[in-house]
């Protein structure tokens, strides 16, 4: 039922003889394809008349996707084909679902082509798919998966320069869309009925901390022989069947009668008998759990308690009830094409969040939103890549993303970590085997790797790379150093809500009494630039108590002053200003840390 396009010509002919609306799906090698597939598969399955489909796919040869797709009536179309085509014609589909990455690769694709971001998993937040991920730099929607906190329209306004945005739309809508997999795995879960099984799962061995293989070898045989009435399915990522440890976990465990080895193209038909899932890294909210209302156990070397544990959940009667939600459940795909109207026509539509952007194109403003973020401290992959690839001959660019990469935190999964310096390293080694970097170049990076962790700093001057380059630039990064003295921070600096503005002086209101605000009202240069006229928090605990001489009020006192409000917060700054403007109907100018 695959049709197979090879050739531009092929293309040309399919888009010819096509009255339907034609949607693309790109499939590249990640550790969530199967979320594109899927989603495939239900939207085939919802509505096949007027629609037609194209899966076009990078890293994979025909056969392997002609098998991922079995059965389903969908064109396959390698990537290298349809980015041919679209530099000599306009786009032969109408919109393309993309899914979501740290480092996806810059597509040859017309700005018009509606692209439509597809999450990769249910622990992500919103927020970190339009930000971190690079939604509001990449996608004209994003289908989100479930109810997410709300956040001003304007929230990102001046953000995300035109320039590097990949998109046509003046915004990036946010779609309550739901998960295909998660719409397969309820109904699943209802066929098998009452589970049987434990589920050992082990993540991408990329991912997973180092000693997880040690781990896994002790739990596997505690766990067949502690619980022979459950069968033990295990499955590793399937990117590492072959490696050796994992073969030698699979013959360990075959010496018992209740091991099951899960190798086929989707868990979910074994993860639906499982009466528990057991992993070695915690997850803030798996498939598994919302899907089965079952629980998840972290596994690690307090054998005894854990095994006690399970054994509690295994005999317990209703041991676990999940109270999360997701969109349109069972019905996804269903819900998504009933409006796609809205997408092609660009229609506003009264129950999608828009999240305005700014249209002025222009060097300056690319310019100064990396400088900002250059001046801080917080990561900013997606932006700085996206720069380096729209200027590829500046080198501050490409600094940018080695300092973004850098700065990545250093948590006990190492291995995770250094993908992001390995990535750094590569870009260094790519701008060296084109041209040198100067002096100045290379004293400004110094300064701010000198603010970079001491393993990240190790790793970049340590790898081993075959670059002759690469080697003596090491050489001369580590003499400057020592020769020179890192960035100290910037100014604090405080940025308006909606507008292009600052604030830098004068009366204030603060918003929330936590770390930050604390560290505020410790600093002298911002005692001595502001008044704090008023100190609101939301915890009622706080209210009454007097901090540096100021009593830290109730969130509704803000009514009381027309002074700006300035939010002491960055992970929830978005958040805060919708409620303010929303719930509480303040005019009130809102501003908060850059």
């Amino acid at each position: 039922m695959t049709k197979l396009i090879a050739c531009t010509a092929e293309l040309a002919a399919w888009k010819s003889g096509q009255s339907k609306i034609k949607l693309g799906f790109l499939l590249m090698p990640s550790a969530v394809a199967s979320q594109l597939t899927d989603l495939v598969a239900e939207c085939v399955a919802a509505d096949s008349k007027k629609l037609s489909y194209c899966l076009v796919y990078s890293g994979y040869d025909a056969v392997t996707v002609e098998n991922m797709v079995q059965g389903l009536s969908v064109t396959l179309c390698p990537l290298s084909v349809l980015e041919q085509y679209c530099q000599q014609y306009p786009a032969p589909l109408d919109a393309m679902f993309i899914q979501e990455s740290y480092f996806a690769p810059e597509l040859i694709l017309p700005v018009e082509l509606i692209r439509i971001g597809l999450p990769h998993g249910t622990d992500i937040p919103l927020k970190k798919t339009l930000t971190t991920y690079g939604g509001l730099l990449e996608f004209d929607y994003v289908l989100a998966i479930k109810p997410f906190s709300p956040m001003a329209t304007t929230a990102f306004l001046h953000a995300y320069p035109a320039m590097l945005r990949q998109h046509q739309r003046p915004y990036c809508a946010v779609i309550p869309f739901g998960m295909p997999k998660f719409d397969r795995f309820v109904r699943k879960c209802q066929q098998v009925g009452k589970p049987d099984s434990i589920i050992l799962h082990l993540s991408n061995l990329q991912l997973e901390k180092t000693d997880v293989l040690l781990l896994a070898r002790q739990w596997l045989p505690l766990l067949l022989s502690r619980f022979p009435q459950y069968n033990v399915i295990f499955r590793p990522f399937p990117a590492d069947y072959d490696r050796p440890q994992i073969i030698e976990l699979v013959r360990l465990g075959q010496q018992f009668g209740n091991f099951v080895f899960s190798d086929g193209p989707s868990y979910i038909d074994d993860y639906a008998r499982g009466a528990v899932m057991l992993c070695f890294r915690d997850y803030s909210d798996h498939l598994f759990a919302l899907a089965s209302s079952r629980p998840v156990i972290r596994l690690d070397e307090n054998f005894e308690p854990k095994l006690q544990q399970i054994a509690g959940v295994l005999f317990a009667e209703n041991a676990y009830n999940s109270a999360a939600t997701v969109f349109n459940p069972g019905k996804s795909a269903a819900y998504l094409l009933s409006q796609f109207d809205y997408i092609l026509d660009d229609k506003v539509h009264p129950d999608w969040c828009y999240f305005s952007l700014d249209m002025s194109d222009s060097v300056e403003a690319v310019s100064a939103v990396i400088q900002r973020h250059l001046d801080g401290t917080a990561p900013f992959h997606k932006l700085a890549l996206a720069a380096q690839r729209h200027f590829p001959r500046e080198f501050n660019y490409v600094m940018a993303c080695v300092v973004s990469l850098s700065r990545t935190a250093v948590q006990q999964n190492q291995q995770l970590v250094e993908v992001f310096w390995h990535k750094a390293v590569s870009l260094l080694s790519d701008w060296l085997e084109q041209q040198p970097v100067t002096q100045y170049q290379l004293e400004q990076l110094a300064r701010h790797l000198l603010l970079a962790p001491a393993p990240c700093r190790a790793y970049m001057l340590e790898s081993v790379v075959d670059s002759q380059g690469y080697r003596e630039f090491v050489l001369r990064l580590k003499t400057a150093m020592h020769e020179v003295l890192p960035f100290s921070p910037a100014q604090l600096r405080f940025r308006h809500a909606e507008k292009d503005a600052w604030l830098s002086k004068g009366a204030v209101q603060l918003y929330g009494a936590g770390e930050l605000a604390l560290k505020l009202m410790d600093n002298s240069a911002f005692r001595q630039h502001f008044n704090v006229v008023n100190w609101v928090d939301q915890n009622i605990a706080l209210h009454g108590r007097q901090v540096h001489n100021i009593r830290i009020n109730a969130v509704a006192s803000l009514k009381q002053n027309p002074a700006p409000i300035l939010i002491c917060s960055v992970a929830f700054a978005e958040e805060i200003v919708w409620q303010l403007k929303q719930q509480l109907q303040l005019q009130h100018e809102i501003f908060f840390l850059e």
